[in-house]
């Protein structure tokens, strides 16, 4: 089992089975949106500081970065 935490206002734990991918993982996640709108979010992950695609396979002690690029002025 590879366990995972976040931050955000509050500690969250998701709890994830040997052989998860990331797109495995984000489905656990609902407030990332449904996967037929991750490439209109322009959604990138990143694992241990390298792109990641969604078929990639999570291992215990990955650091695992969410990106969602936004714009403004």
């Amino acid at each position: 089992m590879i366990e995972s935490s976040f931050h955000d206002n509050d500690t969250s734990i998701i709890e994830l089975e040997t052989g998860t991918t990331v797109e495995g993982m984000l489905v656990k996640m609902p407030f990332i949106g449904i996967p037929e709108r991750w490439d209109d979010i322009m959604l990138h992950v990143f694992i241990n500081h390298k792109i990641a695609g969604f078929d990639q396979v999570l291992n215990n002690n990955d650091l695992i970065d969410l990106h969602i690029p936004a714009s403004g002025g």
